[in-house]
């Protein structure tokens, strides 16, 4: 090679034979540079269903299964054989997570009293380290980023996360514009001695809005802590307006900072010598909601205050501000009820664990008598099938056009050969020999190859770059194209080393020949 470089004859001669070789107007240059283009389009592709497919197939809302539970003894049991990440039987059926849950159904207020949507809930034993929890709060199913940081979430919050479809049906149409709380339906009979405005018997009760997403598993409405269904089934009804604690004290949640500042200050110049009027001095972290709200508060500095003095206060914030977006809020009389027993156990599973989905639901029905609905068997196995299937195609796309561009290269270089064999036969006349004649002509197709190579990668670039600007994404945004992948530069690798092999298997079958036969076409 060396050589080949030193020598002013065998460069010119390189580059003459280049030209020829790329055809009249680098016709076949183009041709390879079409033909790779589509080559690196369907790899891009490949690689973006199989990334999209396995972002699937390890989405825990793919891989969440619920068991039915009737007894604690069944619960205990269920604890007992997957609860501990590392048993056996966890890691032989591939669970990656194991929750007791709760669902139920309540009644909120929408943005009107008299839109009163009943809605399905779910209650995560833990928020801490639950995937699906992850997965609910991932970017692309969070609406207009109305969402606490999930890394701010823990187990003693009452708040909720609710889907868009019901805040939309809630009146809330705006999503901009979400409250940072709604109002939960709690009866609160009595609670009218307080000033309390009652619908039927019920208070509207502040609940603090985690995040707004648009879908959540089970075709839930709310999801939200254990912490909240246990205080809600507690017999202190902690939820209920009519407590003369909750009715002593003047408490707002305000995002803008500025106003709550104005309002804590009007506060303090409209009190008596005896209230103490704050800002931000109550902690209230179950009071978190997706907005960072400000808390002032007025209470009495000896002794209680009575409900008709805090209602008079209440009434001229609002007069003086009625422009501001303010939610009275409570300090709520929190106990640790606990409630027996979970509705279902939430079991989620790896992308292997889709595999042996029916013989961990013969393993419960043998074991435990529990039953996993049959639809969710099949969808799970359906799942699974596709992934193998999509794999094979892929893989077959990938092959199928690789081998178009070696057989092209083929074709190419043989028809090259046969019009330039008279011209082999001379240079071995005046003494080139084989080798160096096949390494120019390797030099010469991998340049060719690699500038096809380089042009049709950035022609891929480009289309990919265009999709993504015009948001044609699978759903979540996953791209349709992925060029920058292992599968890539495995197929640059081969169609590279394919085309020196080919080269010197053609050279070489061509140059087997005397100089005479070649001059003489015999």
């Amino acid at each position: 090679m060396k050589k080949i470089f030193s020598n002013d004859y065998l460069r010119l001669f390189i580059r003459r034979e280049s030209r020829v070789v790329v055809g009249n107007r680098c016709v076949n240059l183009w041709v390879l540079t079409a033909m790779l283009v589509l080559t690196f389009l369907a790899i891009a592709f490949s690689n973006a269903s199989l990334s999209y497919l396995k972002q699937k197939m390890d989405d825990p809302f793919t891989n969440w299964v619920n068991l039915p539970v009737e007894s604690e003894n069944d619960l205990y049991q269920l604890e007992m054989t997957f609860g501990d990440p590392s048993s056996q039987l966890t890691e032989e059926y591939h669970i990656e997570h194991f929750s007791v849950d709760y669902s139920y159904h309540y009644i909120f207020f929408g943005k009107t009293p008299e839109k009163l949507p009943y809605l399905g809930c779910l209650f995560f034993q833990s928020f801490i380290n639950n995937p699906l929890l992850d997965a609910i709060l991932t970017p692309s199913n969070i609406v207009n980023g109305c969402s606490v940081p999930i890394d701010e979430l823990n187990d003693d919050m009452i708040g909720v996360i609710i889907t868009k479809e019901q805040m939309d049906i809630m009146g809330y149409t705006d999503t901009t514009a979400y409250p940072a709380f709604i109002n939960f339906h709690q009866a609160s009979e009595g609670a009218e001695q307080y000033g309390v405005t009652l619908y039927d018997g019920y208070a509207m009760v502040p609940v603090p809005v985690l995040a707004v997403v648009r879908n959540l598993p089970m075709n839930m409405d709310i999801v939200a802590s254990l912490y909240f269904f246990q205080q809600q089934q507690s017999v202190n009804l902690p939820f209920n307006l009519n407590n003369p604690k909750y009715a002593s004290t003047l408490m707002y949640a305000i995002e803008d900072s500025i106003v709550a500042e104005k309002i804590n200050n009007y506060l303090y110049d409209n009190v008596d010598d005896d209230v103490d009027v704050s800002l931000d001095a109550v902690y209230m972290p179950y009071n978190r909601s997706f907005r960072n709200n400000h808390i002032v508060c007025v209470e009495g500095a000896y002794e209680d205050l009575t409900h008709d003095y805090i209602n008079e206060l209440d009434q001229m914030v609002r007069e003086n501000f009625p422009a501001v977006e303010l939610t009275r809020v409570y300090d709520y009389d929190f106990s640790l009820t606990t409630p027996s027993t979970g509705s279902f156990v939430s079991v989620q599973f790896n992308s292997e664990g889709l595999k042996n989905i029916r013989s961990f639901a013969d393993y419960l029905n043998a074991e435990f008598h529990i039953d996993i609905e049959m639809a969710q068997i099949q969808s799970k196995e359906n799942f699974s099938a596709v992934s193998v299937t999509a794999t094979i195609l892929t893989w077959t796309i990938i092959f199928f056009a690789l081998v178009s561009v070696i057989l092209f290269i083929v074709n190419l270089l043989r028809t090259y050969f046969q019009r330039v064999k008279r011209n082999m036969g001379t240079f071995k006349a005046f003494g080139m020999s084989n080798r160096e004649l096949i390494g120019i002509y390797i030099l010469i197709l991998i340049a060719i190859v690699s500038g096809a190579v380089i042009i049709s990668l950035i022609a891929v670039v480009i289309i990919q770059l265009l999709l993504a600007i015009c948001h044609l994404t699978y759903q979540g945004g996953s791209p349709y194209l992925l060029l920058g992948n292992i599968n890539t530069l495995f197929a640059i690798l081969v169609i590279l080393a394919s085309s020196v092999l080919t080269v010197y298997w053609v050279m070489k079958n061509q140059l087997s020949a005397t100089p005479g036969d070649l001059i003489y076409d015999r």
